[in-house]
């Protein structure tokens, strides 16, 4: 772990926190005291907001209980990342019943052995930790269902997002996906996530913004169906937003590409494309407009679609 630093000591700042007890408070815990959930709930609920100076990829943690007081130890836990992204944010979206419903980005379950010293840190992984501008913490209960939850030691640990590498834009990146054209039981984010899209006819445009400018170096799709996309029109921050087919058969693209029958023999076997020139270097919103198949079909069908770059 030496080359992983304490991501709330060097970059954190605690900006809201929910059911602590004055006299022993979440920022008593981050000063190196014990944190105790405030009594007179009857919950052991807690919850914590916090903003980093810079994105950072969250690793590992630790939320460990307090020697002699373990069946106080926090048990089922959420992790919230980047939730003023997806939510009209405000303070009663960090209310115990709203979070408790809420779909987390992760939610674990921490047994007695993992809340002491002897177990250390905690993994996290997923994309989504790998670029965390603002992570809430909710902690549902404790590791006996006692009114008061105990917490000892908490730490959070990783590394500042480095912004020349590499990585898959979605979903830390991306702001909002709209797919025209797309066939009824199809959601506008499945194809970033490994599901299957299909379009009602041949034609779909897949408009796609990101949370802030970035820098895009390739684009792959993969389709495991001879209905794989044949021409495709990309379009680097269009002068206008692409709604309709008709945009998008007018409008002059960023690059025009027609893919070959060998793109699709299979889900692995699909080429890069790579997005080169000025246009590529600083975007806000790109959209794609597949103009056909390459069966000849009424129906494209598409299994993922992935782009690569990085924030600015």
């Amino acid at each position: 772990m030496s080359d992983l630093e304490n991501l709330i000591k060097n970059y954190g700042t605690l900006t809201h926190s929910f059911g602590d007890d004055p006299t022993h408070s979440l920022k008593n815990l981050l000063s190196g005291g014990e944190c105790y959930s405030h009594r007179q709930s009857h919950t052991g609920e807690l919850a914590m907001r916090f903003e980093f100076s810079k994105p950072v990829h969250v690793k590992s943690f630790m939320l460990q209980g307090m020697k002699q007081y373990y069946d106080n130890g926090p048990k089922h836990i959420k992790f919230f990342v980047n939730a003023d992204k997806n939510f009209d944010f405000n303070l009663s979206f960090l209310s115990f019943g709203a979070l408790s419903i809420a779909t987390p980005t992760a939610a674990m379950t921490l047994y007695r052995d993992q809340i002491t010293p002897a177990w250390g840190n905690i993994g996290l992984t997923g994309i989504p930790f790998q670029n965390v501008s603002t992570l809430i913490i909710y902690i549902a209960n404790n590791q006996a269902t006692l009114d008061c939850t105990i917490i000892g030691n908490f730490a959070l640990w990783g590394n500042p997002v480095v912004r020349d590498e590499d990585t898959n834009l979605y979903p830390s990146y991306v702001g909002d996906v709209i797919i025209y054209g797309l066939g009824t039981g199809c959601r506008n984010t499945d194809v970033f996530e490994g599901l299957k899209i299909h379009a009602s006819f041949t034609k779909l445009i897949i408009d796609v913004t990101f949370n802030g400018h970035v820098k895009l170096t390739s684009l792959i799709i993969f389709c495991s169906t001879p209905n794989g996309p044949k021409n495709i029109k990309i379009f680097a921050d269009p002068m206008q937003q692409i709604t309709n087919f008709e945009q998008a058969r007018n409008a002059t693209p960023s690059t025009k590409l027609a893919l070959n029958t060998s793109n699709f023999e299979n889900l692995y076997l699909s080429e890069t494309i790579k997005l080169v020139g000025n246009k590529y270097e600083r975007v806000k919103r790109l959209t794609l407009y597949v103009e056909d198949n390459q069966s000849g079909t009424d129906s494209t069908e598409i299994s993922h679609v992935s782009i690569m770059g990085h924030p600015l």
